[in-house]
């Protein structure tokens, strides 16, 4: 049976105003698979001035430790605007309307559940370990998927020319 131990929520973002979605796009999917990260996409629904856009973007760290990363896009009032960019004097076409951002992140531990199949004694010794030696390990893990979740939100403010407080 696999678990959820941790999960990590980075704080929605909404923005409202001139946007560039498909750089966004590209370059978050760009990002995770420099992460290693496989993306999965769910949900893709485009109706004209609203979109909704799910990903699920999955890690395996080790044989027993997977990393999720759920992103949500969510946008309404969309409509294209051509713009004349100032560094290179070319015109550009952008969206302009509301977006919103949600990425959660998970840690899942024993996805591949190895530990269905084991006998009575492998099991007894699993869950000792997982009351033992799992909560450090845990705490690790989640640094390493609260510096990926936190990321992937610090690029989505820079792309939007949004400022932290």
């Amino acid at each position: 049976m696999a678990y959820d131990s941790v999960i990590i929520d980075a704080p929605k973002i909404k923005f409202k105003g001139v946007f560039d979605f498909d750089g966004l796009y590209k370059y978050l999917k760009g990002w995770l698979k420099s992460k290693s990260f496989s993306i999965s996409e769910g949900t893709y629904k485009d109706k004209g001035g609203e979109f909704e856009i799910e990903w699920d973007a999955v890690k395996n760290v080790t044989d027993y430790y997977r990393y999720k990363i759920s992103i949500k896009f969510f946008g309404w009032d969309i409509s294209k605007i051509e713009l004349i960019d100032e560094k290179t004097k070319k015109p550009r076409v952008l969206d302009k309307g509301r977006i919103e951002i949600t990425i959660k992140g998970e840690i899942i531990e024993d996805y591949a559940e190895r530990w269905n199949d084991a006998g009575w004694f492998t099991k007894k010794i699993y869950v000792l370990y997982r009351n033992l030696k799992r909560p450090a390990r845990n705490e690790i893990h989640a640094n390493f998927l609260y510096d990926y979740v936190y990321g992937m939100y610090d690029i989505i403010k820079e792309h939007l020319n949004m400022s932290s407080l």
